[in-house]
């Protein structure tokens, strides 16, 4: 096949790919997931064949505020870190002219963790029948730290725009044995100034097999070099 119409890389060429996941990092969930960013090295040993290692890093801090009739206000804050490291292969099986199409097995291990902080304050105690203006109760919630044990099935496509660079897209279907640490949950009732509970509670560790929800789709610019 001439050079200019090659759709992957020759044999022994190198390539770093920028992604981003528009859908976050579970797109089965997307209303719950930030942007996400990758980063994906591949090695052809083949024009068919290439060879991958790779990142993806998942940060979401996000503050909302809600007031309700009865006279309460909710503050809310969520953190959300994950990191994946996978290693896998891609084998192209079909192709037409600068287009190809083919088919991904990544392996990986992923760590996340996420905090939620919510924060109910009495703003009218006439409305809300109890309390004084200022009082408040916050719950401070830890999930995780969680380790990801995974599986990512998927499909590629790839678009070459000359001889060094081509945009791509990715999906995937994971597969995941999660395995989650101690969660901790924290409650503080303050009144006036005073602090009238503080209490923790501590959750046992656990593990779950998942199938689907670890799905992501990728949008890539490629280089080769």
């Amino acid at each position: 096949m001439a050079e200019d119409t090659l759709s992957l890389p020759e044999k022994g060429s190198k390539e770093l790919s920028f992604g981003i996941q528009p859908f976050g990092n579970n797109f089965l969930q997307a209303e719950a997931n930030p942007v996400s960013s990758s980063l994906l090295f591949r090695f052809y040993i083949s024009e068919s064949v290439a060879l991958r290692l790779g990142t993806n890093l998942v940060y979401k801090n996000e503050n909302k505020d809600e007031k309700f009739p009865a006279g309460l206000l909710l503050a809310e804050n969520n953190r959300f870190f994950k990191i994946d490291l996978l290693t896998g292969f891609q084998l192209k099986f079909a192709d037409f002219r600068k287009t190809a199409v083919y088919g991904i097995l990544d392996f990986g291990y992923g760590y996340s963790s996420l905090k939620n902080t919510e924060t109910i304050e009495v703003i009218d105690s006439g409305s809300a029948g109890f309390g004084d203006n200022g009082d408040y109760i916050t719950t401070t919630t830890d999930f995780g730290p969680e380790n990801h044990f995974y599986a990512y099935p998927g499909i590629g496509f790839r678009y070459k725009l000359n001889a060094n660079f081509s945009i791509g897209a990715e999906i995937f279907y994971g597969l995941s044995y999660a395995v989650s640490g101690k969660g901790k949950i924290k409650r503080k009732l303050e009144t006036d100034g005073q602090i009238f509970r503080d209490e923790e509670m501590i959750d046992v560790e656990k593990s779950a097999f998942r199938v689907g929800d670890m799905g992501k789709a990728i949008l890539s610019l490629n280089f080769n070099f």
